[in-house]
């Protein structure tokens, strides 16, 4: 049911910075420090089997610490649809002058609970991007050097850009393939075309596709789902179901990612930048459809281990309100978890003393 992808030594934790460069930061590092833990705890801490098994000598006591260890290993995989502790990951390539690369994920630690949607954020070449990829499971073993990642299966990813993803000439079609693609795999569970259309019809509705005129959905936006339940097997949607891709706006392809991934019925969605090449518009239907998703898929009593869990990278500020957790990401280290609040606050002071560094250092500039 778990995916994991290595496990080995643990390194140090990382730090949990919220600025600039450390010795000018203990302040703003400290109010952070209590802001979060008064919300969530402890961000960061070592495994305590871990811990109590580096101090073990009897072999029974160590039999102990390996069935405790399985136990709350079962125990965290019921709460957290993803679970990343002490993860190192470097790439194998060198620079110009033959030195090996920094490690592009230094020691991260995330515990997002099942059912969230959960945003990171980060710098260009923070390691977010790559945080993601090895949730995914596409980053090589090798690479991996220490710690572990589990996710809850199965798994699907959607890219950023959705012509790397849409490559079927109809909207019912594209979002059908991997359903029709898996039917030529005996493990897989035989599906009549009925069931098949019925599915694609079910998904494409999550997502805000399935609508009698596609080119309504500015107007759309600002009203409620007025046809929520209506019956969505009327021939009326026919037109809606086999659009050609090629008439769609990038949010409505993203849209069709999404549910093509969808309908497979992953239990853990991994959203790479998805709004990157998308106007406002467009933004706004695709962050509704993921809700709408995630909403849907885990409404009323449904058991945990069945919940939707959404993993989302991103770069724009103003998608961090929509999020029920986040992390901000630097240099391969998580610096910040919380709430959407906890993590504007933690970037505004990160940005405020850098401009505060700026100034000092044209200051010093000047004074010469």
């Amino acid at each position: 049911m778990m995916m994991m992808m290595t496990s080995v030594s643990s390194s140090s934790a990382p730090s949990f910075i919220c600025g600039g460069n450390r010795k000018s930061l203990v302040d703003s590092d400290a109010s952070c420090r209590r802001r979060l833990h008064s919300c969530f705890g402890r961000t960061h801490r070592k495994h305590p089997t871990r811990r109590a098994a580096a101090k073990t000598t009897n072999e029974g006591e160590e039999e102990e610490e390996e069935e405790e260890h399985h136990r709350n290993d079962n125990t965290n995989n019921n709460i957290y649809g993803v679970d990343v502790e002490d993860l190192v990951v470097k790439y194998a390539s060198s620079d110009d002058d033959g030195n090996n690369n920094a490690p592009a994920l230094r020691g991260v630690t995330l515990k997002i609970p099942r059912g969230a949607l959960f945003m990171i954020l980060g710098p260009n070449g923070s390691g977010k991007s790559t945080l993601l990829r090895t949730l995914a499971g596409l980053t090589r073993k090798e690479e991996i050097k220490s710690g572990f990642a589990r996710v809850n299966e199965p798994r699907a990813f959607v890219f950023q850009n959705p012509d790397h993803q849409v490559i079927m000439p109809t909207v019912a079609h594209d979002v059908a393939f991997g359903l029709r693609r898996k039917q030529n795999d005996a493990s897989s569970p035989r599906l009549s075309n009925e069931e098949i259309e019925e599915k694609v019809r079910k998904t494409l509705k999550m997502v805000n596709m399935l609508k009698v005129d596609l080119d309504d959905d500015e107007e759309d936006e600002n009203r409620d789902d007025e046809d929520e339940d209506e019956d969505d097997s009327n021939e009326k949607y026919e037109n809606a179901l086999n659009r050609q891709v090629s008439t769609l706006s990038g949010g409505q392809k993203q849209r069709v990612a999404i549910a093509g991934a969808l309908v497979e019925d992953p239990k853990t969605l991994l959203l790479d930048e998805l709004t990157t090449f998308l106007d406002e518009a467009d933004q706004r239907s695709v962050l509704k459809a993921v809700k709408n998703v995630l909403k849907t898929s885990n409404e009323g009593g449904k058991d945990p281990k069945d919940k939707v869990t959404a993993v989302w990278v991103t770069h724009r500020l103003e998608e961090l309100k929509e999020a029920d957790l986040a992390a901000y990401i630097e240099n391969g280290q998580v610096v910040a978890f919380g709430g959407p609040e906890d993590i504007q606050k933690c970037i505004a002071e990160k940005q405020a003393n850098r401009r505060r560094e700026e100034a000092r250092i044209r200051r010093g500039k000047i004074s010469r």
